[in-house]
């Protein structure tokens, strides 16, 4: 029996999937802007951002933009990119980077480089519902700030913005709560644990 014709050309949707699973650098890629969806950004900085070539993100970003993953515009002397969010490819890709990398890793990815968070964590049942998961951030974070967490934390999970309970604490601010046993910090600390970083009972 004569074998398999390996060199058949895949056909077009398979070939798009391929595109998008078979480099490293694509995949961090991916990661990076799913856990970011609201960000814009240039090429150089994602390469800044991820240690990587800016050659060798340029070659991603266009590949993936060509694939509807990614939309970019000029802005000044630079191309700006940005996630596709309304896509459907997008949102199933969520949900297999979610899925793949765990919502413990994914969580941080998107909380790690806000300004003036030291410690985040997922508390409460996944899959996420009202009133049953929270995000407790703590730090110095300005009201904006605490919003895109809970906006990237619910693009993640595939809720609305209001199915994730925020709390937010300044340092001191959760240390007296905490030692003084708080109604709202003892709530919060019964939950279960869906690790991300800086575990606020550690803290």
């Amino acid at each position: 029996m004569a074998g398999k014709d390996s060199s058949r050309p895949l056909p077009d949707e398979l070939s798009d999937l391929a595109a998008l699973l078979s480099s490293q650098v694509r995949a961090r890629v991916l990661a990076h802007v799913i856990t970011h969806p609201d960000a814009r950004f240039s090429l150089t900085e994602l390469g800044r951002t991820l240690g990587l070539a800016v050659s060798s993100v340029q070659h991603e970003c266009y590949k993936l933009e060509a694939l509807g993953v990614l939309w970019s515009q000029r802005e000044g002397s630079s191309r700006r990119y940005a996630l596709q969010s309304e896509s459907l490819v997008v949102e199933a890709l969520t949900r297999l980077v979610v899925a793949t990398v765990g919502v413990p890793l994914s969580v941080e990815m998107a909380l790690r480089d806000l300004p003036g968070l030291d410690a985040a964590t997922l508390l409460g049942v996944i899959p996420a519902r009202a009133g049953g998961t929270a995000l407790v951030l703590i730090g110095d974070l300005s009201l904006e700030t605490v919003e895109l967490a809970q906006h990237r934390i619910a693009w993640l999970l595939d809720v609305v913005d209001d199915a994730i309970e925020i709390a937010f604490f300044r340092p001191e601010e959760w240390l007296q709560r905490r030692d003084a046993g708080h109604p709202l910090v003892r709530r919060l600390l019964d939950l279960p644990v869906q690790l991300a970083f800086g575990d606020v009972r550690e803290q």
